[in-house]
């Protein structure tokens, strides 16, 4: 039998009607989004991505400090001697992509979940605040919750962290008082699982 048309507070405030014109007018428009209770459908286009090449990046204070594989289930071997090549890509797309297209707040502290295709180019597939984030969020089907430390733990992040503020503070003072520009990358740790995901 045909199904009716779900009843309830959210409706097509601009659809077009037969006519062309707008069935309802901006006001009454926003007026119901505002209204609705409901939070916004957020779509992304859907890609066949290979798990291997999925890598999980931390910012902290504007610098790009440490990058894992996403996928910690499995070993990929051909990553191990593309380890110097691939923290590379990805400091330079931090840098000089991701950064500048997230704005200097969010790209100051954050975890990103990048993508390198077989052309060597990174894309940028999520992004979260750094830090641990919800204890009580559960993980989606597709992977690991988006603040899940991966390879490493909060702790070893903010050592590293830490580690990179008081180099660039030494380099600073060394160049008389320069400090080096953010977004930058230093990628101090790049953590890969070792033979046989052990």
């Amino acid at each position: 039998p045909p199904r009716s048309p779900p009843s309830g507070p959210r409706h097509s405030g601009g659809a077009s009607t037969a006519s062309g014109g707008k069935s309802h007018g901006a006001a009454a428009a926003a007026a119901a989004a505002a209204s609705d209770p409901l939070p916004p459908l957020v779509l992304r286009r859907w890609s066949g991505l290979h798990p291997s090449m999925e890598f999980r990046c931390f910012a902290r204070g504007g610098v790009l400090i440490a990058a894992c594989q996403r996928n910690c289930d499995a070993f990929h071997d051909f990553l191990l001697p593309r380890a110097r090549e691939l923290a590379a890509l990805l400091g330079e797309f931090y840098a000089s992509r991701a950064a500048p297209a997230l704005g200097p707040g969010a790209a100051e502290d954050c975890v990103l979940d990048c993508y390198v295709d077989r052309r060597n180019r990174a894309y940028l597939v999520d992004v979260a605040p750094f830090g641990p984030g919800d204890a009580g969020a559960e993980a989606d089907e597709d992977g690991p919750e988006p603040r899940d430390a991966l390879l490493f733990t909060w702790e070893e992040l903010e050592r590293i962290a830490e580690e990179e503020a008081a180099a660039a503070a030494a380099a600073a003072v060394a160049e008389g008082g320069a400090s080096s520009p953010v977004p930058r990358w230093s990628l101090r740790e790049v953590r890969l699982l070792a033979g046989g995901g052990e």
